[in-house]
């Protein structure tokens, strides 16, 4: 089990070229690309030789920490705004939260 792309139930075994969170930004921006692969009528799933087919550009290391900072900081000030904003809302009394 070696192999950098080998995929267990829910996850993928990576090498050491790439980061974990560059992988996890990658994926989510082409989900679609994983979808069009899944079968299943139960639930979608991915079959090893369908993710063996998909090939993910990896730039050197280095870039790959650059891309993943900044994307992380942009969805850091998303979560910030986000949360701020709501807060204005509860605290304007324009949500009300009911238990």
């Amino acid at each position: 089990m070696n192999d950098e792309r080998t995929k267990r139930q829910g996850s993928f075994i990576v090498n050491a070229k790439s980061i974990n969170e560059f992988l996890y930004y990658w994926i989510a921006q082409n989900k679609k690309t994983f979808l069009r692969r899944a079968s299943g009528s139960t639930f979608l799933e991915i079959s090893k030789q369908e993710i063996s087919k998909i090939i993910i550009p990896l730039p050197h290391i280095e870039e790959q920490k650059k891309i993943t900072n900044f994307l992380t900081a942009i969805d850091k000030k998303i979560e910030a705004l986000l949360l701020c904003t709501v807060t204005n809302y509860l605290s304007s009394g324009q949500i009300n939260v009911t238990h």
